[in-house]
């Protein structure tokens, strides 16, 4: 006996705001059912939230908070706005601590004090109007794209949603029935080595309906790199081409020009034994600062200012009661110009060891060593550097005293950080292609395409804003998965 399939089936690579996004909106229709891949330890993306035992400089472990990747998001869009304000709360919640740091020298200055606007800062955070709808997850930003997905799995008594961490989408393929076939690994990007790639198997893990594609790894770059998804540009090579060329595909380099990198460094100190922390969580002069006039950092951003432990309750500074060790945790946030350098010396990739002169080339996992070295020493420094030019050392002695060893100092590489803009009138030829291709590989081969990139390329109509990137993920993703909504209608 042949049962018909009811409902169709989607599978989403990409578990950042524009897949989860995607999966909130497909799985709460009620029309199709949702599988969702995401390569990292945990769901979010650029929104990801660090909470893991970390080995701390005396050798023992620590277990410490850090919102290492997005820092604030801006929401002017109703539809966003209802899916993430739940889990949200202003921030800051005292706007005299944010502030203007200049590297050059100078008192820190609250940024609502200043009459330009400020703009051009990190992400928009200068700009006056944007102070009032301006966020931060409870829960660590993390718990954005965790909300989105606990609400659909609750409304649909989990039937219709399918969520799988660490788990790396290899290959696709077409069948002649039209459906999708994924194959798989659960290799971590540490353990992305070329031998461990040439030995993976491949796992088969379904086969699907429709395919949506949140990340734009997946489906731009070349197939040495893991996270290229294969086949992919074999089914769809108008699509992929377009989307390479698009992002600007650099050969020399191995790199998107319109895909920005970052670092971010995640330092952490002791408090002084004895402390009354209900103080001593105020003695710094300033939450967080946007950096003018480095070469290395953009921003920096005390942890105990962000709600971490959910609600802020009395302490009013976010910080979890039972936060370990009651250490002094900051973000410090490098310029795209330092992450182009470090890259520049300790690339993403390499010329391939197999033979001389063979095409490719070969990824380059990120290490710890390296991630609690180079980078991560540089970006204190700097650090340092601004606040003694500040004068606020003296005043908030707490900030990173010289005098005391860090428990932890560790980068994360964010490789494909952000999409740059594409300036007004560029690249209309180039984006028409693209705009016609995608559409293509939507109704021919139902493989759909989502991602903040969607905004900043100009394929949706509207100003690129880096201001508004997570807002822009998350509607790129709800559009995409209405238009797979349709396809499953007609």
């Amino acid at each position: 006996m042949v049962v018909a399939r009811l409902r169709r089936s989607v599978a989403i690579v990409g578990g950042g705001v524009s897949g989860c996004s995607a999966a909130h909106r497909l799985a709460t229709s009620g029309a199709v059912d949702v599988t969702l891949f995401d390569w990292g330890r945990a769901v979010g993306g650029r929104t990801s939230h660090r909470l893991r035992p970390e080995p701390a400089a005396d050798g023992s472990d620590v277990s410490l908070q850090f919102d290492h990747g997005a820092q604030f998001f801006h929401v002017d869009d109703p539809t966003f706005g209802a899916l993430v304000l739940p889990h949200a709360e202003r921030w800051p919640t005292d706007a005299s601590r944010l502030v203007l740091l200049d590297a050059a020298g100078g008192p820190p200055v609250p940024l609502a004090q200043r009459s330009d606007g400020a703009g051009g800062l990190f992400f928009g955070v200068g700009r006056t109007e944007l102070a009032p709808v301006r966020y931060v997850a409870r829960g660590g930003m993390g718990a954005l794209v965790r909300g989105m997905l606990n609400a659909a799995y609750h409304s649909t008594d989990g039937l219709a949603l399918r969520v799988y961490e660490g788990s790396r989408v290899a290959s696709c393929e077409r069948l002649p029935d039209g459906r999708w076939r994924l194959r798989g690994d659960g290799l971590g990007h540490e353990q992305s080595t070329a031998d461990a790639l040439a030995k993976s198997e491949g796992r088969l893990l379904g086969e699907f309906d429709e395919l949506l594609v949140a990340d734009h790894m997946a489906a731009a770059m070349p197939d040495w790199h893991p996270c290229c998804l294969r086949g992919l540009a074999d089914a769809t090579p108008r699509a992929s081409a377009a989307l390479r060329a698009s992002l600007g595909w650099d050969e020399g380099v191995r790199r998107f020009s319109k895909i920005r990198p970052l670092f971010t460094c995640m330092v952490a100190f002791a408090r002084e034994a004895g402390a009354d922390c209900a103080v001593e969580a105020h003695d710094a002069p300033f939450d967080a600062a946007a950096i003018v006039g480095s070469d290395v950092l953009q921003w920096a951003c005390a942890q105990r200012a962000r709600p971490h432990g959910g609600a802020r309750g009395a302490r009013g500074a976010g910080e979890a009661e039972g936060d370990a060790l009651r250490a002094h945790r900051w973000v410090l946030v490098s310029t795209a110009e330092f992450a182009d350098k470090c890259l520049s010396g300790e690339g993403l990739s390499r010329a391939p060891a197999r033979a001389a002169g063979a095409a490719g080339a070969e990824y380059v996992p990120q290490t710890d060593g390296y991630l609690r070295a180079d980078p991560a020493a540089a970006m204190l420094c700097e650090f340092e550097r601004i606040l003694a030019r500040s004068g606020a050392r003296g005043e908030g002695a707490a900030l990173a005293p010289a005098a005391r060893t860090p428990l932890l100092v560790k980068c994360q590489r964010w490789g494909a950080a952000y999409c740059a803009p594409d300036p007004p009138g560029d690249g209309g030829a180039a984006r028409a292609e693209l705009a016609a291709a995608l559409c293509e590989a939507e109704e021919n081969m139902s493989v759909t395409l989502c991602g903040d990139y969607v905004s900043m390329l100009g394929l949706d109509g509207s100003a690129p804003d880096d201001a508004f990137a997570i807002q822009r993920a998350a509607l790129s993703g709800i559009r995409a998965a209405e238009r797979i909504l349709a396809r499953a209608a007609a």
